[in-house]
This record gives structure tokens, C-alpha cells and sequence, in this order.
């Protein structure tokens, strides 16, 4: 098929692919997911929570709770929903070893390139001059870490 045949396709295909359909599906990344990474990634991109998620987020509210996420989180998802956000711009997420950082952020990662691949034309639909190029970042505190562990879990994704 002709790049051009290619970004037509993508341009008229609006389907929606939530984050945990994007993550678990054989279609997409083919990746498990934990009740509690779903969860997360699903407030991240601002999608609706069932029951049993939101009974996970209370828990997190919690101001004796093991895990703790900001506050106003509910009213943070609202004000970002009303204003036409896909997602929460920033998210920083403070864990120890071994709390799945960098495997949820390379699917949040990969999901924000897939979305923006599905534009088909990017730069014209953010008014971006077409001669620069889009980055997506893959940071971490040291260079052998970042290929190890952020780099491998991002190249993983986006391979699937």
C-alpha cells in the first residue's frame, strides 16, 4: 500500500482504542495488565472508571493509604475532559523498584504515539511547520538505565 493510500486509511478511521484495549489486545501491544496499572493508565488518559476501578482510586485517596495520588484527581479528570484533553499533560509518577514505572509509561508512551500516527498528518493538524520533526522522550537518570529498562519496555511496545 502507498503512504499516501496509508495516511487516506488512517485519516477516515476515528475508532477510539482505550488505553487498556491498546495495552492487553493481540491487535495492538498484546501486554497484561494488573487491576491497579489499569487503573492508573485509565485516569492518565482520562477514561471512565467501573466500579471496582473507582474502589481501587478511593483507596489511593485515602490519606493512610500505601499508594497516594494527588488529591483533586477527580476534578483535575473533569476540568481536562471539559477543556478537550485526551490525557493529563504531566504525570510523575514516584515509585521503588519493581512498581512497573517503566512499563506503564512505555504503553502511555506508545498510545500517544499511536494516536498521533492515526492524524496521518500530524504536523498539519497541530499547525507544526512541516519541516520539523515530532520526538517522543525516553529519559532516565543514567544512559545505561534508560537502555536497559525505559528504552527496552518503549521499543517492546511499539515493536508489538
Amino acid at each position: 500500500m502507498s503512504i499516501l493510500a496509508d495516511q487516506v486509511l488512517r485519516a477516515f478511521d476515528t475508532t477510539k482504542v482505550s488505553i487498556v484495549e491498546f495495552a492487553e489486545s493481540d491487535q495492538f501491544c498484546n501486554k497484561p495488565l494488573y487491576p491497579r496499572q489499569k487503573v492508573l493508565l485509565k485516569t492518565m488518559f482520562l477514561e471512565e472508571l467501573e466500579g471496582w476501578e473507582e474502589d481501587i482510586l478511593n483507596g489511593w485517596l485515602a490519606p493512610d493509604g500505601e499508594i497516594i495520588i494527588s488529591p483533586m484527581v477527580r476534578q483535575q479528570t473533569e476540568w481536562l475532559r471539559e477543556n478537550g484533553y485526551q490525557n493529563f499533560p504531566e504525570v510523575q509518577l514516584v515509585g521503588g523498584r519493581r512498581s512497573s514505572k517503566g512499563y506503564v509509561t512505555s504503553l502511555a508512551v506508545g498510545k500517544k504515539m499511536f494516536d498521533t500516527w492515526k492524524l496521518g498528518d500530524p504536523g498539519r493538524y497541530y499547525s507544526i511547520d512541516p519541516d520539523k520533526e515530532i520526538y517522543f522522550m525516553c529519559l532516565a537518570t543514567a544512559l545505561t538505565q534508560a537502555k536497559a529498562y525505559q528504552y527496552a519496555d518503549l521499543v517492546s511496545v511499539i515493536t508489538r
